[in-house]
């Protein structure tokens, strides 16, 4: 019975700091956990974390710092869409699944890769036409990695193995 109350919670604790609070042994932070939450800076992601929901951090305008577990296996729609202050992240080699505009409406500083940056999850969304010139470290490049982005060129070089379906959407 504890095991299944840490997994339906919806809500989870913030900090006077802003500091998000999990529960111990928490696998998964559910839809809308978060949604438009201001008082939310910083989520450190438990390790026991293996899915994030759909719309979970949507609208936590101030959130500035996010670190996601090794571990964590799937990011689902909206999860972090219009987290304005939100501008990098390391995402772990251990996800496999991120839906279409996770990330959507977030102005990143820099692109966001996996650890050894041969995955490419989201481009920093610069809203200018550009010539773009991927790391040869790129052997694949996410769905949705350049969703709504604007550029005139990009360049891939001889190493990308794999494009998935929706990469350039929109």
């Amino acid at each position: 019975v504890n095991n299944l109350l840490k997994r339906m919670m919806k809500m989870f604790a913030i900090d006077k700091y802003g500091n998000a609070v999990f529960p111990e042994g928490v696998e998964q932070i559910d839809s809308d956990a978060f949604y438009n939450n201001k008082e939310l800076r910083v989520a450190v992601i438990p390790d026991t974390v293996k899915k994030i929901g759909s719309c979970a951090f949507f609208g936590c305008e101030n959130l500035e710092k996010l670190v996601l577990p090794e571990g964590l296996e799937s990011i689902e729609k909206q999860a972090f869409e219009n987290c304005n202050k939100l501008k990098s992240f390391v995402m772990p080699d251990s996800v496999i699944k991120i839906d279409e505009c996770a990330f959507k409406y977030i102005k990143l500083d820099e692109p966001v890769y996996n650890r050894d940056k041969s995955i490419l999850y989201v481009y920093a969304d610069t809203n200018r036409k550009e010539r773009i010139v991927l790391p040869n470290t790129v052997k694949r490049i996410f769905s949705g990695a350049y969703t709504e982005n604007t550029f005139e060129e990009i360049v891939l070089h001889e190493g990308i193995e794999q494009i998935d379906s929706n990469a350039f959407l929109n």
